[in-house]
């Protein structure tokens, strides 16, 4: 009896490969974007933090150089923040396109399973008939044998 072997068993690996890559290629914009949340977060934080301490400032009275300096560090937290946003935005992006990707790449390999699943059942099928097949010679040659003939 031979064994079952599906010819297409190259492509379904490359497919199955290719899945694994946009899986990998996924977890790594998933690191990032949460990375760039993290960073967010810690800027936005720090924003805050110096926010209140030039309250504190403003009420204890600045000299007008000092205003340039607390404007200018304002600034500089709300562009980073923006960058920021900027960035999980673009990450966000991407991530969809991948999405696509794999779900593209998980139809795919699913059609090839299928195939081989057809593949099998045929495989079953063909093997069923030759072992009744067989059973109906021996069955055969035994009432033949039987019977004188």
């Amino acid at each position: 009896m031979k064994k079952f072997k599906f010819k297409y068993e190259n492509v379904l690996k490359l497919r199955l490969d290719f899945e694994n890559d946009i899986k990998n290629k996924m977890k790594k914009l998933n690191q990032t974007l949460q990375q760039l949340e993290n960073d967010k977060i810690i800027s936005e934080n720090a924003y805050r933090a110096y926010r209140k301490q030039v309250e504190e400032e403003l009420q204890n009275g600045v000299k007008g150089y000092q205003m340039q300096r607390i404007n200018a560090f304002q600034s500089f937290y709300r562009k980073q923040i923006e960058e920021f946003e900027q960035e999980i935005l673009y990450m966000e992006q991407q991530i969809e396109t991948v999405k696509t990707e794999l779900m593209e790449a998980i139809k795919e390999r699913k059609i090839m399973e299928k195939i081989k699943e057809k593949d099998y059942k045929s495989y079953l099928d063909e093997i069923n008939v030759m072992e009744a097949k067989a059973t109906d010679e021996v069955v055969n040659f035994q009432n033949s044998r039987r019977s004188g003939g």
